[in-house]
């Protein structure tokens, strides 16, 4: 390996780049990968957003034929989606995921109210708050994809029918139109918002709630909601800590460390 006095050290580092790339196998490292791993001035650049602040599919594509969702999600929408179903079981890894899932047990009916009827699915709604942009986006087309699957509407006799068909359409109309909001990627906890409530409200009235129409007064509502909360953060990253002053006992312990450490070393 060669030295030279002015800028030895960078010229070893890259002599020593060229070696481990000639020492390489070809099958392990080809091309820009290569030069990506080693950080060389070739290396090709990230991927860039796509329109509407859309993430990178990087080869995520599946038809809806091909997705497989969890089998708690399919069991809720042959139900009729009496329940509210989180977007956080229902990420593109969630879905991978329900491809190895075991074969559902067969379920018992229960006594309620005098009547025979299923359990429920008893989703936690606890880590939605959390997903990120991307893992939104990608839930919500699984969604939309397990609705026209597995859905089966109020009045139909099989998963996916028409009404169900009609019902998934207002729910991707819904999805595109926040994804395509220029600010959706910046106030993600806005967007996040809005899509929790309005879904909650398709919910409790189906029949006349439209996921399709963009409800001005919740967005405010929600906007709203998020700007006292990250004001509330911010008074809390700001407050001044508390400061300790110590009473009685420890207060005379305190007195006698300070006038130790006065006590000149000889």
């Amino acid at each position: 390996m060669e030295y030279y006095k002015r800028g030895h050290v960078i010229l070893k580092v890259r002599l020593w780049r060229r070696t481990l790339v000639e020492r390489l196998p070809p099958e392990i490292f080809l091309g820009d990968q290569v030069e990506r791993t080693l950080g060389t001035s070739n290396a090709l650049p990230k991927p860039t957003q796509s329109l509407h602040g859309l993430p990178p599919t990087l080869g995520r594509q599946l038809s809806a034929a091909d997705k497989v969702f969890p089998h708690k999600v399919v069991r809720t929408l042959e139900r009729g989606m009496l329940e509210y179903i989180p977007l956080d079981v229902l990420t593109d890894e969630a879905c991978r995921n329900a491809s190895r899932e075991p074969p559902a047990p067969e379920t018992s009916f229960v006594v309620s109210n005098g009547k025979w009827q299923l359990p429920g699915a008893s989703f936690d709604v606890s880590k939605e708050g959390r997903l990120t942009f991307g893992e939104w986006c990608g839930a919500g087309e699984n969604l939309v994809d397990a609705m026209r699957k597995h859905l089966r509407a109020e009045g139909e006799d099989r998963s996916g029918g028409p009404v169900a068909q009609a019902i998934a359409g207002t729910f991707a109309s819904h999805f595109k139109r926040l994804r395509s909001l220029p600010n959706a990627r910046v106030e993600f906890d806005v967007v996040l918002d809005y899509d929790r409530h309005l879904r909650s409200l398709f919910l409790s009235d189906s029949h006349t709630f439209s996921m399709a129409d963009f409800h001005q007064d919740i967005w405010r509502k929600c906007e709203s909601h998020q700007n006292t909360r990250r004001l509330k953060e911010m008074a809390d990253i700001l407050q001044p800590s508390p400061v300790h002053i110590p009473t009685g006992a420890n207060r005379r312990l305190l007195a006698v460390e300070m006038s130790l450490a006065l006590v000149p070393v000889l």
